[in-house]
């Protein structure tokens, strides 16, 4: 039904060699994994999938209804069509990004408490807890449906084993004393691109950006990522009746749970702006965006 466009495929070419998304596009091409490869992937191999524009553009729509730029017929026909994409991106941290977003879009408009940082931070850490649960009962499952070449692609069950042993590589590297992190010459789309000789040992837990910033930057890198994201999420609590903050906190939230199950995707550069937007809201600055509270 869907196929890649040209700009797709050289940057297949491009990046196949460190790429995941490059690399089921070039096996879907070849012909034989076609059935068990093919999602679609956006313009830029894995990074900005389509599901994750999509998702973005969900975030939009809730922001452009709260500035009173939309309708509720419009902003209902609008989102019902972006939500219809992000379910044929075929991407599960995607489905499972918007569940999140969308349910705490709501919820927090109607429950302060759930904006409160000390809140969040225990829904993040108690999130990396789960996926580290989860992640062995769905491997469990996986034998039931390969032969299913659908539910293959819906859950790219063969990358399961890449997001084992986060919890425990965690609690390994803390062990180990590792203050400082190795740093991002590690990271494959550097050393690949820059041709560093530093390299993260094999299994290292990829697909879960906590274990990446640990590896990259080290514990006292985490805990100054974490206290900016508590500084954010403070300045979203206070501004509470703002229903962009709310929005935008949500969004947050969603994105970070999402880079338990896809890596270090979720540190793109829509994560930092809209994260930037609510460190900058612990200031009074003239001509701030005014909204229209809707409540979407």
């Amino acid at each position: 039904m869907f196929g890649p466009t040209i700009i797709e495929l050289k940057w297949a070419l491009d990046t196949s060699e460190f790429s995941i998304g490059a690399s089921h596009l070039t096996n879907t091409l070849e012909g034989p994994l076609a059935h068990r490869a093919w999602r679609i992937i956006g313009l830029q191999a894995d990074t900005l999938t389509f599901g994750l524009l999509q998702f973005n553009a969900l975030l939009s729509a809730y922001i452009l209804r709260a500035l009173g730029e939309l309708r509720l017929k419009t902003f209902s026909l609008i989102s019902s069509v972006i939500l219809l994409s992000i379910a044929a991106s075929i991407g599960r941290s995607i489905w499972v990004a918007t569940a999140i977003f969308i349910s705490l879009a709501f919820l927090a408009r109607r429950v302060r408490l759930l904006l409160h940082p000390n809140l969040v931070m225990i829904m993040m850490i108690g999130g990396f807890i789960l996926f580290s649960l989860v992640v062995p009962i769905l491997i469990g499952f996986s034998p039931v449906i390969q032969d299913n070449p659908r539910a293959i692609v819906a859950f790219t069950t063969q990358t399961l084993s890449d997001r084992t042993a986060a919890l425990e590589t965690i609690v390994k590297l803390i062990s180990e004393g590792n203050i400082f992190g190795i740093g991002f010459a590690a990271s494959e789309w550097i050393s690949h691109k820059f041709k560093s000789d530093v390299t993260l040992p094999p299994n290292f837990g990829r697909h879960n950006a906590l274990v990446e910033l640990m590896y990259y930057c080290g514990a006292v890198g985490v805990i100054i990522f974490l206290s900016i994201l508590y500084k954010a999420h403070k300045n979203a609590y206070s501004r509470w009746r703002s229903s962009i903050e709310t929005f935008i906190a949500a969004y947050l939230i969603a994105l970070f749970i999402l880079g338990f199950a896809s890596g270090s995707n979720f540190l793109n550069y829509y994560y930092f702006f809209f994260l930037g937007y609510l460190l900058r809201q612990s200031q009074e600055l003239p001509g701030m965006i005014q909204t229209k509270d809707s409540g979407a």
